[in-house]
């Protein structure tokens, strides 16, 4: 993609008041996810005593709750809006991280912990990501979608 497509797409989120800290918010939940996931992963087994198969369990459980989010992200835009929804997401979403460092004591006590945090951080991820992309895709013009988007 050549530069100026790219600063059309960038041009067009940094110049919306709405998107521009959508935006600010994603990029920095990704940068530092990509981060997180890898501690993550060795604070469970080395720290904690969980096995491979327990943290795989703990993983897919947070996959459970991604497709609960997926299918019932726009219930909570009808009753709560769409601003109060990207709030309280982001907020349920940080809140269970710290959930994490938490998790301690019985293994079966640091597993549930782990496994609410999983279940419902991700929850929360995904309600807050299908209706930020779902802003960015009412707000863009369509001729600049992609290059918004990327």
């Amino acid at each position: 993609m050549p530069a100026g497509e790219i600063l059309d797409g960038l041009r067009a989120v940094v110049a919306h008041p709405l998107l521009r800290p959508l935006a600010a918010v994603l990029a920095t939940r990704s940068f530092f996810g990509s981060f997180f996931g890898t501690l993550y992963a060795l604070y469970a087994i080395q720290v904690l005593g969980l096995g491979p198969a327990a943290l795989g369990i703990l993983v897919a459980g947070g996959g459970v709750g991604a497709l609960l989010a997926a299918l019932l992200a726009g219930r909570f835009v009808r009753r709560l809006g769409l601003g109060a929804t990207l709030l309280l997401s982001a907020a349920i979403g940080g809140a269970m991280t710290l959930l994490i460092p938490l998790a301690g004591g019985p293994l079966l006590l640091a597993a549930g912990l782990l496994f609410v945090a999983q279940v419902a951080g991700d929850f929360a991820s995904v309600v807050y990501e299908i209706n930020a992309l779902s802003l960015l895709q009412t707000a863009v013009p369509d001729r600049i979608l992609g290059r918004a988007n990327a």
